[in-house]
């Protein structure tokens, strides 16, 4: 029996509030969860907050609001939205909608490149069809559905977006040689990050006397990890792998010396350990809620 399709994250970039509820009922009907953004600078804020591997289409109305205290859609509108999503995600597959009638063949004829869609003409199952099958020629896609337990962790917001774009660039890259130093210094960013999330949350004492200047995360990694292990919080072989990935990102990511640089079989297995953790600290949260 197969498995149910995933679930795309979609951004809905649209000022028209009943527009948008229809979209996120239909959405949800077409296997999509519709995140509305009601101007361009909000749907900024939303990629920040998600990371920009969290996202599988986008779908623009033609004209909208650029910023949120804007009072009337702007005509250029789309034309910095696509150029905004472009640069940060040149491979994100995309629609326009417009509810134009009179202007319908002069769109398309300055928007030659883009797939458009007249908002009552076109069913939006049609528009979330053509999403899904555009995001599945996608690496990142892949990626979601091979790994799809460990990015459920992001998904729930156990782990803030900008660590799952690390390791987004993590699991693509790291079979790359030239990229073994970098790669390293990803693995100790996100395991700081894992980290952290244990430390801040309510159910457990913070580190006592902790020095925030240390690291922009407050504590040190090192402090962050003794106090996690001497709590009994990160247990057995959790426990090590956190250690292991700490000493091996810290002598050969981290720091620049002359000890042997580790091969890519290094960073993969340094990698495997981090995603079995990420998938802890999920079950973890899980649990507590």
């Amino acid at each position: 029996m197969s498995s149910p399709p995933r679930i795309l994250n979609i951004l809905v970039v649209d000022d028209n509030l009943d527009y948008l509820e229809e979209m996120n009922k239909d959405g949800w009907d077409s296997g999509c969860k519709v995140h509305p953004a009601l101007s361009l600078q909000a749907a900024k804020s939303l990629m920040q907050q998600h990371g920009r591997t969290f996202w599988d289409g986008v779908v623009l109305d033609i004209v909208c609001l650029q910023e949120d205290d804007q009072q009337v859609p702007r005509p250029d509108f789309i034309h910095k939205a696509i150029d905004y999503f472009k640069l940060q995600i040149p491979d994100l597959p995309r629609a326009i909608m417009t509810a134009d009638d009179g202007r319908w063949e002069s769109i398309q004829g300055y928007l030659p490149n883009e797939r458009i869609y007249h908002k009552a003409l076109t069913e939006s199952a049609v528009v979330f069809d053509y999403l899904r099958q555009q995001t599945k020629q996608r690496d990142l896609h892949r990626l979601a559905l091979k790994y799809s337990e460990v990015f459920r962790v992001f998904d729930k917001g156990h782990l803030p977006g900008e660590q799952r774009d690390r390791l987004a660039h993590l699991l693509q890259h790291m079979h790359e040689v030239e990229k073994v130093r970098d790669n390293l210094m990803c693995c100790r960013q996100v395991l700081e990050a894992i980290c952290l999330a244990l430390h801040q949350n309510p159910s457990w004492k913070p580190i006592p006397d902790a020095d925030p200047k240390k690291s922009k995360y407050g504590p040190s990694l090192t402090d962050n990890l003794h106090h996690l292990t001497d709590k009994g919080l990160i247990a057995g072989h959790r426990k090590d792998y956190a250690w292991l990935i700490n000493s091996t990102a810290s002598d050969h990511g981290a720091h620049v010396n002359e000890l042997p640089a580790p091969t890519v079989l290094a960073v993969q297995a340094t990698v495997y350990m981090l995603l079995d953790l990420i998938v802890w600290l999920g079950e973890m949260f899980d649990s507590l809620a």
